[in-house]
């Protein structure tokens, strides 16, 4: 038995056996999509479905049921379905770390210091202009 969570955000029990519209979504037939209005299950997966299939990409995640009713419930609140609740903050962490990972902010005082640094830098000290004495001999 497996547990299935669907758009609504109703859970239900299957044992594995594939509907016309699961068949449709993923592309995958089992035995209750192979004859489905009177099509035959290869016309079911057609082209257009491979390409869909190709435009989304998976996320499977296992949880408590404890959180998963918390989950529920915010997304009820939102009016949203747990997928798109999920995805949401899911997408919104990963932004957040992105952007703590790779942007550095600045105070005012910090820009303006960084700026007057790059458009008026000091005059190099002897050591570093021994340093890049030393690595020009190195370079030849």
């Amino acid at each position: 038995m497996n547990t299935i969570i669907d758009r609504s955000g109703k859970t239900k029990a299957t044992e594995r056996k594939w509907s016309a519209g699961a068949a449709k979504k993923t592309g995958k037939i089992g035995p209750a999509a192979k004859n489905i209005k009177g099509k035959t299950a290869s016309k079911v997966t057609g082209a257009s479905l491979h390409e869909k299939v190709k435009a989304i990409a998976r996320l499977e995640v296992r949880t408590t049921p404890a959180v998963q009713d918390k989950i529920k419930l915010a997304a009820d609140i939102q009016g949203r379905t747990i997928t798109d609740f999920v995805i949401s903050a899911a997408e919104s962490a990963a932004q957040k770390a992105i952007e703590e990972a790779y942007i550095i902010r600045l105070s005012i005082e910090d820009q303006n210091a960084f700026t007057d640094a790059l458009l008026s830098p000091p005059k190099p000290t002897e050591a570093l202009s021994r340093a890049f004495v030393r690595h020009s001999e190195l370079k030849r």
